[in-house]
């Protein structure tokens, strides 16, 4: 993992975690599946042995592992700081876990649905939790205590890939080639539809400005979430995008699947 000042364009450090054998024994690089930052810490989600993941925690550099994957057989595809003592687990089961770093001991795990899990995301306090599933639905919990909130559904019909949360919005990337946004404070919902599967998306900070992956020459499209207004579709990206996310309200990132990070003013 590189870390980057994006401001001086300049790279700052490396991260790693170690090499695995893979069923073959072979010796093979090991995958990240998720990052997350807490002040000087850093939460790293990487494939582990028997197929299962492992969780590292970097405390200003040093590694530290705080989940084996042999010993917890957890399929953990994302994770999220609470706080510096305690981690939210996202399973494959579609099962939220809260994890005490500190205590080496679960606090709470709450099983969503049937459906399989999807992706989550946190508000900016990291008191609430936004999880969603192949079902379309997602539902906001408190993250400190696991109790489902509400539930929000009806603008995805399939499995939504990915989400973000700003300033009482929800909004979501489907499947089904859709776009949903859902209104906290005021109950309303709508969608737009796109051309192509509809990978990722973000919201700026005020949630005036949605985000999302729009069609198969992999432009990102944004729209103003009130009027729904394309205002500027970005060209250039050269593969499927896998992340967007707002630096602030006219600044942007995106990643794909190739070795390139596209950096944007609009």
């Amino acid at each position: 993992m590189e870390i980057y000042d994006i401001n001086k364009r300049k790279k700052i450090k490396t991260l790693s975690v170690p090499d695995i054998t893979d069923f073959a024994g072979e010796t093979i690089k090991t995958k990240i599946f998720s990052i997350d930052v807490f002040g000087n810490n850093i939460l790293i989600v990487s494939q582990g042995k028997g197929g299962y993941r492992d969780v590292y925690f970097f405390d200003k550099g040093k590694r530290i592992k705080i989940i084996d994957a042999l010993s917890s057989k957890m399929m953990i595809k994302k994770a999220y700081f609470s706080d510096k003592n305690k981690i939210i687990l996202g399973l494959l089961s579609n099962e939220l876990v809260l994890y005490d770093i500190i205590k080496n001991k679960e606090t709470y795990r709450i099983h969503l649905s049937t459906s399989v899990f999807s992706n989550f995301v946190t508000d900016k306090t990291r008191s609430l939790v936004f999880a969603t599933e192949e079902s379309g639905k997602v539902r906001m919990l408190g993250l400190k205590n696991g109790a489902v909130y509400a539930e929000y559904s009806g603008q995805n019909l399939d499995n939504v890939y990915s989400l973000d949360y700003q300033n009482g919005t929800i909004i979501t990337a489907g499947q089904d080639r859709k776009v949903g946004i859902y209104k906290i404070k005021t109950g309303t919902a709508y969608h737009i539809p796109a051309s192509f599967l509809v990978y990722c998306v973000a919201l700026n900070s005020d949630a005036s400005l949605g985000a999302y992956s729009a069609n198969e020459e992999n432009d990102i499209f944004i729209f103003d979430v009130r009027t729904k207004q394309i205002k500027y579709k970005l060209k250039g990206q050269k593969s499927t995008q896998t992340k967007i996310f707002f630096i602030n309200n006219n600044r942007l990132i995106s990643s794909s699947e190739d070795s390139e990070i596209m950096f944007w003013k609009i």
